[in-house]
């Protein structure tokens, strides 16, 4: 991902996630987290499962990721957990073109 500066807002997008091995209702949290340090999550949502067929079926999750501020480049972990364990990761490098805002260009 580019981004021009940091600071720099990110409006938003789509997450989508696609698990099995469900059996009736499961919880998963899908979140962008910081990969080289506190792990601390710049988004994350939390969604419910449920199943009501084979546990072996695969069912598809598509949510909203909210706006967010990427307050620094470099790697971060798209992340599955399940009950606190991580079932699925992604890297994803933010690239900033420049190390700061231009004169007069607000972040907020």
């Amino acid at each position: 991902m580019n981004v021009p500066f940091v600071p720099h807002p990110i409006p938003g997008g789509v997450v989508y996630v696609r698990v099995s091995n469900i059996h009736q209702t499961e919880k998963l949290k899908v979140s962008l987290v910081r990969a080289d340090d506190d792990h601390q999550p710049l988004w994350e949502i939390e969604a419910e499962i449920v199943s009501r067929n084979e546990p072996l079926d695969v069912h598809t999750l598509v949510a909203r990721v909210p706006p967010f501020m990427v307050d620094r480049a470099g790697r971060f972990l798209l992340e599955a957990r399940h009950k606190g364990v991580q079932i699925a990761s992604v890297p994803v490098m933010i690239q900033a073109a420049f190390p700061s805002p231009p004169a007069g260009v607000r972040t907020e």
